[in-house]
């Protein structure tokens, strides 16, 4: 195991690595997959986990001549149509609790499938919830195939992995995953609801 917790993405990791803390000048081939790790991790450098050394790192990445502007818009800027009705859902489904602060997605398989998406269509649903305005907690409850019903959160400061710690799961403070203990998305949205008054709005009326 080799762990760096205060990396802001796996990429970073890798270029020190493999550059040997940037003795080593890397190819454009290697060069590119480690910029798009490091800016899809970074939420496009967006994020509270990028720090100087990343920066230091993208740069020299940089310096092998890939393209960015490319990498960025093939990771940001292009979307499916079934991608496209992903975030339609999402954004008619998402329901707001506690003035706005909490925006929830639960997500049926049944209606995955009677929109004629995939599963894999909605990976990225939670981020259309984060842009709304005043959203502090956003979270995305979803049914899949083998049964299971998966939930995804993002906050601007709560701690999402304290919440999904106690299913059994874990990440970082403000992005975090579990597996619920409820059989659908709505058995699931009830005990997130009963979790999020707990552990994030203590001192916040719905």
């Amino acid at each position: 195991h080799y762990v760096r917790p205060e990396a802001a993405a796996v990429g970073e990791v890798l270029y020190d690595l493999f550059s040997e803390g940037g003795a080593v000048a890397l190819p454009p081939e290697i060069a590119e997959p480690l910029y798009a790790a490091i800016a899809s991790d970074t939420g496009s450098f967006r994020f509270r986990n990028v720090r100087s050394a990343t920066l230091y790192a993208t740069a020299a990445l940089l310096e092998t001549g890939i393209d960015a502007a490319e990498i960025s818009r093939r990771l940001f800027d292009l979307r499916t149509e079934r991608e496209l009705n992903a975030m339609a859902y999402a954004i008619m489904g998402t329901r707001l609790s506690y003035e706005g602060r909490l925006a929830v997605l639960p997500i049926a398989l049944s209606d995955i499938r009677a929109i004629g998406c995939e599963e894999s269509d909605f990976d990225a649903v939670i981020d259309t919830l984060r842009t709304r305005v005043g959203v502090e907690v956003a979270a995305v409850i979803r049914e899949r195939s083998d049964g299971t019903v998966r939930l995804s959160l993002r906050t601007t400061g709560a701690d999402a992995a304290a919440l999904c710690a106690s299913f059994g799961g874990g990440g970082h403070k403000v992005a975090a995953g579990c597996t619920l203990p409820v059989k659908t998305a709505e058995e699931g949205f009830e005990l997130l609801m009963k979790e999020a008054d707990r552990l994030f709005f203590m001192d916040t009326e719905k």
